[in-house]
């Protein structure tokens, strides 16, 4: 394990692509991956929300008289 980490930590950006581009690679907030791969405090609301956001529908009807 820390040598996984260890070559995250060397390339961030290389191990994100390879972690994204997996087929079995978990739903999660892109931006937050760095945070992930270098274990830093992440802002859990960010996934919440993501999560749980109701769909805004903007279709509107109008029905004439």
């Amino acid at each position: 394990m820390l040598d996984l980490k260890r070559k995250y930590s060397l390339d961030v950006k290389l191990a994100k692509l390879a972690l994204i581009g997996h087929p079995r690679c978990p739903v999660f907030p892109e931006g937050l991956w760095n945070d992930v791969l270098l274990n830093r405090y992440i802002d859990l609301n960010k996934i919440y929300l993501g999560y749980y956001v109701l769909d805004v529908d903007y279709r509107h009807t109008q029905m004439g008289n």
